[in-house]
């Protein structure tokens, strides 16, 4: 679901702000502008390998939550560590991808951002989404001809459920924006600036009839472990959805996280959830892990 806004059209490069207020971060990278190949954009690397070779040892790759860039996330990602080179799905109709048009079906967005996730696969490649983005993290693993090494969920309903409330898509334009507002995703200056308002309801509300579409597809096991975060205070999970996540891969690795939030976890605390992030996904794709509870219990231990 929603929180920071998109750029009014054609504003996709500001500076990057290192708080939840941010609204037009700019991709960072480890030369001077943003890397992109099919629908995505390198968000970080500071690994000693060329940036996009197959020399670096780990990518990640993430989906955004509704209503949102892809540097949206950046305050969070670029708390990973050396070695893990991130990059990031651009949806259609926004950020660096704002002359095209918004696409309000999941299955045309997976469509168009598979081909450029295959290509991304040259290296170890794990997923990461959030809310409506670990939707389309998952789905594309399924779609996908390789299998990634894990699937992280942040502050997502679990796939083959409601992903998000009917009653959202019929709120007006002032009740949606308050909606989104008491989620702690909507910076005062969206609500006060007509044209930020203007080019962001556009957007959410497409990507609300993508999460509608989302529900409609079938549920099949994932084909990687699962680490799935939540706030204890997010309003639009229910308890079941972390166990309902870990539920689609039986697998040793698989985890749980919880923290004092509500559905933006991060805010606040980008290096503890950064931290929780590498340390299970090097577990998780640890031989010993499948062979050693003890170490499986060491990662979900908090």
């Amino acid at each position: 679901m929603p929180p920071w806004p998109v750029c009014p059209r054609g504003r996709s490069n500001a500076s990057a702000t290192s708080g939840p207020r941010s609204t037009c971060a700019r991709p960072w990278s480890r030369s001077e502008g943003a890397m992109t190949t099919e629908r995505y954009v390198l968000l970080s690397h500071r690994h000693p390998g060329r940036a996009g070779s197959p020399d670096v040892p780990v990518r990640l790759v993430a989906y955004g939550f509704a209503g949102g860039t892809v540097t949206a996330l950046l305050p969070l990602l670029r708390h990973l560590p050396p070695g893990i080179e991130v990059w990031g799905a651009e949806y259609p109709g926004r950020g660096l991808r704002w002359r095209e048009p918004l696409l309000d079906r999941a299955a045309d967005v997976i469509d168009d951002l598979l081909p450029g996730l295959q290509r991304l696969a040259d290296r170890p490649l794990a997923l990461l989404g959030y809310s409506m983005g670990a939707h389309f993290a998952y789905r594309l693993s399924l779609a996908a001809a390789f299998a990634p090494l894990g699937l992280v969920a942040i502050s997502a309903r679990a796939p083959g459920g409601v992903v998000v409330a009917p009653s959202w898509s019929e709120l007006d334009d002032s009740d949606l924006l308050r909606r989104l507002r008491a989620l702690g995703g909507m910076p005062d200056e969206v609500l006060e600036n007509p044209v930020m308002r203007d080019a962001f309801l556009p957007v959410v509300r497409a990507d609300l009839a993508c999460c509608r579409s989302l529900e409609r597809l079938p549920v099949r096991p994932a084909p990687c472990p699962v680490l799935a975060l939540r706030g204890d205070a997010d309003p639009l999970l229910t308890p079941s959805d972390p166990a309902q996540w870990l539920a689609l891969a039986p697998r040793r690795a698989n985890a749980t996280r919880r923290y004092p939030a509500g559905h933006f976890i991060h805010p606040g605390r980008e290096a503890q959830v950064a931290s929780d992030i590498a340390t299970w996904l090097a577990r998780a794709t640890s031989p010993a892990t499948d062979h050693n509870p003890a170490l499986l219990a060491a990662s979900t231990r908090r």
